[in-house]
């Protein structure tokens, strides 16, 4: 994890893994990433890349906490029938932040719903009470549907307090439509060499980015000037 380019005091590192977004989960403030997964170095650059704490821990013991879970400034949601209760006590412990439970057959929530702070989108293979519950974690407005007629809306967009990049997949419409739900600038993009379920190979908050092993200097350029 050694390449970055930089706009202004934001960084977009590259790492070490083609999938880098299936395994952190970072937000404004920490970012989870799996405990004893990353070397100490890659460790490094994920701080100097995101510049916050990271915090590890592990749900359902597997690695995947970008596939996984969700969160924004506010709160963490996790997938109920995965999550163990020392994981969850674990966690609360760490980020003394509201941690809340879906109770669903759906456990990739990383997948599936895309948040910030001012609106969030799910997919429309939740119920009612599951949406009701995800209004009530994160304490935002809640739109169900699907992106470019994909439902795992979560794979389809990387989303934070200052900007938002969408799959080329996605019309225009789409993208109208999201910038509107999270108020931030919102735009096309794609990661590892035109893949374009960008939240696999991407990690990112309002400081900094780090991108997957094949994404190239004109898609880190593109993550940026989006971004920030």
């Amino acid at each position: 994890m050694s390449r970055h380019i930089e706009q202004g005091l934001a960084n977009c590192y590259v790492a070490n893994r083609l999938n880098i977004g299936v395994y952190i989960l970072p937000t404004d403030e920490f970012a989870l990433i799996p405990s004893g997964f990353f070397e100490e170095d890659d460790k490094k650059v994920i701080e100097r890349a995101l510049q916050i704490p990271l915090i590890e821990a592990m749900i359902g013991g597997t690695s995947l906490l970008g596939i996984l879970a969700v969160a924004n400034s506010k709160s963490l949601l996790l997938p109920r029938s995965l999550v163990t209760d020392l994981e969850i006590e674990d966690l609360e412990i760490q980020l003394g932040e509201k941690v809340g439970l879906l109770d669903t057959k759906i456990t990739a929530l990383g997948n599936v719903i895309v948040a910030n702070q001012n609106g969030a989108i799910i997919s429309p293979e939740f119920t009612p009470k599951d949406l009701r519950i995800i209004e009530d974690t994160f304490e935002i407005p809640v739109i169900q549907r699907d992106i470019a007629g994909i439902s795992v809306v979560g794979a389809m967009c990387v989303v934070t307090s200052k900007g938002a990049l969408v799959s080329p997949l996605a019309s225009d419409e789409d993208v109208e439509l999201i910038s509107n739900i999270f108020g931030v600038k919102t735009d096309i993009c794609t990661v590892n060499r035109g893949y374009a379920f960008i939240s696999t190979g991407l990690a990112a908050n309002n400081k900094g980015a780090l991108c997957g092993t094949d994404t190239t200097g004109i898609e880190r350029a593109r993550i940026l000037d989006i971004l920030f």
